[in-house]
């Protein structure tokens, strides 16, 4: 073999005289030389291996990528309802707040008592004149005075039903983010159905507040589910005010509903990408110094 050491001795002298040479024949031999070609066919088997693992990964990897890539689409959607209800908020704060003033206005205007009309005075009065003209004038002023508590009574009743119309689009789409952030968690909508019946009827309208409470948090859908399993929980919440429920559900409640969530599956490392190279390449370390035509 090429590089070994072997140590011949010469049987043909009689006189026992040893003569030990060093064979260093370093000519390699045919078997021993690995050739392009076999290069090329070892590279094509590590390639064929590599494309069959690498078309597993890329599956695995195809899988997670989607599952992320739905769960980003509404997570997505569960921000944009988000900034929804926080312009919807702010409408309908606005609306109360033009409601409020209208009942202000309308409290100014009634304060003073509506003007008296003194009565059609005698044409044989002397001061009859005077007398129809402070009349006229009360008639005027009792007109004014009636035009103004219609108007604010008008601007109160239209300030009011803005407020409750915006109050009904926030809960709508504040509902519409709660179905988007159950999903983002891994929730179903059949499940969530049974889960908000269970909790709705347990809370009760006594709770309305409540209710909004888990509309609004980040793991609403996850603490109604715990509540929903744990009836334990639920009765002890039902029984609570709105805000004592508030305070408890996320002090001892929410911490527990977390570990609800469903595990989400990693994402594979990145897959190696087979450009189609194998060791016949020239860049083969195997070959370096080759020169090819």
């Amino acid at each position: 073999m090429p590089n070994d050491l072997n140590l011949s001795q010469d049987a043909a002298d009689d006189d026992q005289d040893l003569d030990t040479s060093l064979d260093l024949d370093t000519t390699p031999k045919d078997d021993d030389v690995a050739t392009p070609a076999d290069n090329a066919d070892e590279g094509d088997q590590d390639s064929d291996d590599d494309d069959e693992l690498s078309e597993e990964d890329k599956a695995k990897a195809a899988s997670a990528l989607e599952d992320k890539d739905k769960q980003d689409k509404v997570a997505h959607a569960f921000a944009k309802k988000q900034r929804q209800i926080a312009e919807e908020r702010t409408k309908r704060e606005a609306a109360e707040s033009r409601a409020a003033e209208a009942e202000r206005k309308l409290s100014e205007f009634t304060k003073p008592k509506r003007p008296g009309i003194p009565e059609l005075p005698s044409a044989y009065d002397a001061d009859f004149e005077a007398k129809m003209a402070t009349r006229d004038k009360a008639i005027t002023d009792r007109a004014i005075y009636d035009a103004q508590v219609a108007y604010s009574q008008t601007q109160v009743n239209e300030g009011r039903q803005a407020a409750q119309v915006q109050r009904q689009k926030e809960v709508k789409t504040k509902t519409e983010a709660f179905e988007a952030n159950s999903k983002t968690l891994g929730l179903s909508a059949d499940e969530m159905a049974e889960h908000d019946t269970t909790v709705a009827l347990s809370l009760g309208k006594r709770h309305a507040e409540t209710a909004e409470y888990l509309l609004d948090h980040a793991d609403g859908p996850l603490i109604v589910k715990f509540l929903a399993k744990t009836p334990l929980e639920l009765d002890k919440v039902s029984a609570m005010t709105p805000l004592q429920a508030a305070v408890y559900i996320s002090s001892n409640i929410a911490p527990k509903a977390k570990t609800l969530k469903p595990v989400t599956p990693k994402i594979p490392a990145p897959v190696r990408v087979i450009d189609g190279h194998n060791s016949s390449s020239k860049d083969s370390p195997y070959l370096k110094g080759a020169t090819f035509e």
